[in-house]
C-alpha cells in the first residue's frame, strides 16, 4: 500500500471518527433534551399566584413526570414592584431563578433576559390551533434561517382572566341592568338617594383594580397603549368615568370609612355597603375569606360599551432565563404545563382562572370557580366581543401612582395627564435608554 493511500484511509478514519463523536453528541445532547426522570433543581418565581395550589401542582407535575426527587424552590411575589426590583437583583447577580413570571399588560424589561423555547418542545401550530386567538398575537415570534422562516415561542400561556362584576342579586335582581354602561347609569340615577352605593367604583385609592378599570375606559377610545394616550383623551376618559359614581355624602362617607379601616370596595361589597363591583374572577378568594351568602353572590362579564372596542384581558405567563443552568427541568416543567392534559390539570387547582385553549374552556365553562357560590367561569366571558391587553410599559409605575393621582379630588385631569407624560419619560429611560439626562419630574 503506497503513502498517499495510507494517508488517504486516515484521514477518512479520522473523519469517520470524528463523525461518529459528532453523532454521539447530538444524541446525547437529544437524549437530554427529552429526558424527564433524575432531574435535580429547579427554582421558579411567581407573581399573584396562590402558593399552596401551585404547590400541589408540582407535586403531581413531579409525580407524572417520575421526578419526585425533584428540587423546586417557589417565590411567590403579591408586589409587582418589589417583585420587578426583585428579579433586577437577581439578573444582576447571576442569581435570577429558572422559570420565572411576567404580565401581558406591559413591555417589561425582563424579555431581554429570556430566550426562546424549542418548538420540539412548545409547538407554535398547536398555540394558533388550539388557543384563544389573542394569544397568537403576544407570544409568536420569529427568526429567519437563510431562506426559511422559524417561529417559536417566548412564553408560555395557560389561562387568562377578563374583568367582569360581581352583584348582590338581592339588590341588583336582574342581570341586565349590568349589561352595558347606559343601563348602569340609569340605576345609579334611580338610585342616587339611596344610603347604599349600586356600583364601587368612585374614589380611587379604595377600588382594587382601578388601574385596570381606568385602562377599559382607555381602551374604549381605541388606545391600547399608554404611549398613545393625550391631554384630551385623559380628559375625556376621566369625564366619561365620573358618569358611573357621584360626589354625594354617602359615596365620602363610605370611601372614607373604608381609608381608615384599611379596606377597600371588596369590603363595601361583603358588609352590602354597594351592591356590586368591577373585579377579576381571582376577586372570589377574597369573597371566600368573608362570609358573604352562597346564594345572592352572582357575577356578569364587563359591561359592553356603545362601539366595537376591545376589552381588556390580564394573564402571566412563564418564560425561561436564557442563563439557566437547569435546561432539562425547565423544558420539562415548560413541556409539562403547555400540554393540554396539564393544563386541565393546572386549572383544577385554580378554578376561577379562564383555559387559555379554546376547547379547553368550552369544556370547563360551567365550572363553579369556587365551591362555595354559584359563579361559573362562563359568567366572566363574552363570546361577542374583543379581547386584548393593554400596554402599560412599566406596569408597577402605572398601577402604583394611578390609585393615589385620581384619589385627588382638585386639578385630577391636569395631575393625571402630568403623571402620563412623565411615565412616557421614564418608559424612554428605563427600557429604552434614551434622553437619560433629562428630569422625568
Amino acid at each position: 500500500m503506497n503513502k498517499k493511500k495510507i494517508i488517504f484511509l486516515s484521514w477518512v478514519g479520522i473523519v469517520i471518527f470524528l463523525l461518529l463523536v459528532f453523532a454521539i453528541f447530538v444524541s446525547s445532547s437529544w437524549n437530554k433534551t427529552k429526558k424527564t426522570s433524575n432531574l435535580k433543581d429547579l427554582t421558579i418565581w411567581t407573581f399573584n399566584t396562590n402558593k399552596d395550589n401551585f404547590n400541589s401542582f408540582l407535586d403531581d407535575f413531579k409525580k407524572d413526570t417520575k421526578n419526585t426527587n425533584l428540587n423546586i424552590k417557589v417565590e411567590n411575589f403579591t408586589d409587582y414592584e418589589e417583585y420587578n426590583l426583585a428579579l433586577a437583583s437577581a439578573f444582576a447577580k447571576w442569581e435570577a431563578p429558572d422559570i420565572f413570571m411576567l404580565n401581558n399588560n406591559e413591555k417589561s424589561l425582563f424579555l431581554e433576559q429570556a430566550t426562546w423555547i424549542d418548538p420540539n418542545i412548545v409547538s407554535v401550530d398547536n398555540l394558533r390551533t388550539d388557543f384563544k386567538w389573542f394569544f397568537g398575537d403576544d407570544l409568536i415570534m420569529s427568526i429567519n434561517n437563510w431562506d426559511k422562516k422559524i417561529e417559536f415561542l417566548m412564553w408560555v400561556p395557560v389561562w387568562y382572566e377578563p374583568l367582569g362584576i360581581f352583584y348582590n342579586i338581592k339588590k341588583i335582581p336582574n342581570q341586565k341592568d349590568l349589561q352595558n354602561f347606559s343601563y348602569i347609569a340609569n340605576l345609579i340615577r334611580q338610585k342616587a338617594r339611596d344610603w347604599f352605593a349600586v356600583i364601587g367604583i368612585w374614589w380611587w385609592r379604595t377600588v382594587k383594580f382601578v388601574w385596570d378599570i381606568l385602562a377599559q375606559f382607555f381602551m374604549w377610545i381605541w388606545k391600547n397603549s399608554i404611549t398613545s394616550i393625550s391631554s384630551t383623551d385623559v380628559k375625556n376618559v376621566l369625564t366619561d368615568y365620573e358618569q358611573y359614581f357621584s360626589w354625594d355624602n354617602n359615596y365620602e362617607e363610605i370611601n372614607t370609612n373604608l381609608f381608615i379601616k384599611q379596606q377597600n370596595n371588596i369590603d363595601a361589597f361583603i358588609d352590602w355597603k354597594i351592591w356590586a363591583i368591577f373585579a377579576y374572577p381571582r376577586v372570589i378568594l377574597d369573597i371566600d375569606d368573608k362570609w358573604f351568602s352562597k346564594r345572592l353572590l352572582r357575577a356578569v362579564s364587563f359591561p359592553e360599551f356603545i362601539n366595537e372596542s376591545k376589552y381588556l384581558i390580564d394573564y402571566n405567563y412563564f418564560l425561561l432565563n436564557k442563563n439557566t443552568k437547569n435546561i432539562e427541568a425547565s423544558y420539562a416543567f415548560l413541556s409539562y404545563i403547555f400540554s393540554e392534559f396539564w393544563e386541565k390539570k393546572y386549572l383544577n387547582h385554580f378554578k376561577y382562572l379562564l383555559p387559555a385553549r379554546t376547547w379547553l374552556y368550552d369544556e370547563l365553562k360551567d365550572d363553579f370557580i369556587n365551591d362555595n357560590f354559584f359563579v361559573k367561569r362562563k359568567n366572566f366571558y363574552n363570546s361577542t366581543i374583543e379581547y386584548s391587553s393593554f400596554d402599560k410599559w412599566i406596569k408597577f409605575i402605572y398601577d402604583n401612582n394611578t390609585k393615589n393621582i385620581l384619589d385627588i379630588k382638585e386639578n385630577t385631569k391636569s395631575i393625571f395627564d402630568s403623571f402620563i407624560t412623565s411615565l412616557k419619560c421614564k418608559t424612554k429611560k428605563i427600557l429604552k435608554l434614551e434622553n437619560l439626562s433629562n428630569n422625568c419630574g
